[in-house]
């Protein structure tokens, strides 16, 4: 008998860590559905890996800024507590887009660093979702490239 309990204990105690972290873990942030799913096409962001240091001649933007979403909907087929649903969700909230947009709203830009990368949830009444990429970070372009925004 206590070689089960000891063994439960043994079974439980990695299960328990499982559900901490320090806050680094990467997932993937898709976008959620349930029920019957409809229609899905998303994507979200796994992880980022900067291209380096930038070089020492370069011109600071500042900080940058964009967002990209992912969006869904869940529509309840019955009046119940837990009714079913149909569902869908589409959207391109990926790193990849969301570097497409940085480079896209700033076109001098060369490189970033110092990254951060925000998740932002929507859900009204659970029937409808928005999951927002938001990247932040430290902009440079090359010293001798035009400037469009002042900086």
């Amino acid at each position: 008998m206590k070689s089960a309990w000891l063994l439960l204990l043994l079974c439980a105690a990695p299960l328990r860590a499982q559900d901490e972290g320090d806050g680094t873990a990467n997932f993937p942030g898709l976008i959620s559905t349930g029920g019957y799913v409809l229609y899905y096409n998303s994507e979200g962001p796994l992880a980022y890996v900067p291209e380096g240091r930038p070089p020492k001649e370069r011109t600071e933007m500042g900080e940058i800024t964009a967002r990209t979403c992912q969006y869904g909907v869940s529509i309840p087929l019955e009046a119940a507590f837990r009714p079913a649903m149909a569902s869908g969700g589409a959207g391109d909230g990926s790193y990849k887009k969301t570097l497409q947009t940085l480079k896209h709203t700033y076109p001098q830009l060369e490189g970033i660093y110092d990254v951060k990368v925000d998740m932002r949830l929507l859900s009204v009444l659970g029937v409808f979702q928005r999951l927002c990429t938001i990247v932040t970070a430290r902009g440079w372009r090359l010293p001798n490239a035009p400037s469009d925004f002042g900086g």
